[in-house]
């Protein structure tokens, strides 16, 4: 006897208030990884023996990771906060910066097999996220959040929402812009921010919500080395603006715009064949990003 083939989908839909189930609508991009991270809290009441008197259960934590590429510029609004959609006809212009409160989104992992089951989490809030690029790959977007809840649906009517006919990010659509002068030498790039949630109290099993506290965030850029601009700006502990840009066509394209950014710079020497590299980190005082697309709102 052969087994079927379990396949996986991953759709979510926001939600209006945070906690409150949304009918799922959209996908993320193409799923890679989905976990939902439950944790059991207990307690352990001991009255002088080696073994346990009572083990008592609390409540339930779950903090879900997922990994997915990114096929629009449509998550960053999970983990900025801040949309702001112009244009009254394809292309759409979409700004996304940091705001002062982020929406809380309904995740459906749903396996299909003979039967089709759903893992349902309510209230996924983004913690963290981190959008990296290698050369020759794929743009990769990795989230860790929160959630309120997990639940099984079963059985799961599958909504069957098609995903968008577009290509993943490449490495290839990247270029690189220091100052508003492009260098061409990028081998790798990482953008990583943190929201820094804070657990509001506990109601019956679930926390009741998290608040939203100081955005943190960082990027780092692998090069080639080409000169010693990059070098002198962080020994002189001077400031560059920095554009990452990521373009499939004229009117498609996400700009990440990391503004007055601090420089920590080293630089490899090799004493053999090797090409020479410098790893940047960069520590913008502000970031935004401008998304086009044919998207008409975020």
């Amino acid at each position: 006897m052969v087994s079927g083939y379990i396949a996986r989908r991953l759709y979510y839909g926001e939600e209006e208030n945070y906690g409150e189930p949304a009918s799922v609508s959209d996908v993320l991009g193409i799923v890679r990884r989905w976990s939902s991270r439950g944790e059991l809290i207990h307690q352990d009441v001991r009255i002088g023996g080696r073994e346990t008197y009572s083990r008592i259960p609390i409540g339930l934590n779950f903090s879900p990771t997922i990994e997915f590429l990114p096929i629009s510029g449509k998550f960053l609004k999970y983990i900025f906060g801040s949309v702001s959609n112009s244009g009254s006809s394809p292309p759409y212009t979409h700004i996304i910066e940091f705001g002062n409160n982020l929406k809380s989104i309904t995740v459906d992992a749903v396996r299909i097999s003979d039967t089709v089951v759903a893992e349902r989490a309510v209230g996924v809030l983004v913690d963290s996220a981190d959008i990296s690029i290698e050369a020759d790959g794929l743009v990769t977007a990795s989230l860790e959040c929160r959630a309120k809840s997990v639940s099984i649906v079963s059985p799961y009517t599958d909504p069957s929402i098609v995903l968008p006919e577009k290509k993943p990010y490449r490495f290839n659509d990247m270029k690189l812009y220091i100052n508003g002068v492009e260098y061409a030498s990028i081998v790798s790039a990482s953008i990583s921010i943190n929201n820094n949630l804070e657990e509001m109290p506990r109601r019956g099993d679930y926390i009741s919500g998290f608040k939203l506290t100081k955005a943190e965030y960082e990027s780092e850029l692998e090069l080639i080395f080409d000169n010693t601009t990059l070098l002198e700006k962080f020994l002189l502990k001077d400031t560059a603006n920095i554009e990452l840009r990521l373009t499939r066509s004229q009117d498609d394209y996400i700009s990440f715009n990391l503004q007055d950014c601090l420089l920590e710079a080293e630089a490899e020497l090799p004493f053999e064949a090797e090409v020479l590299m410098q790893t940047v980190r960069l520590y913008p005082r502000r970031i935004t990003v401008e998304v086009k697309d044919d998207i008409e709102r975020y």
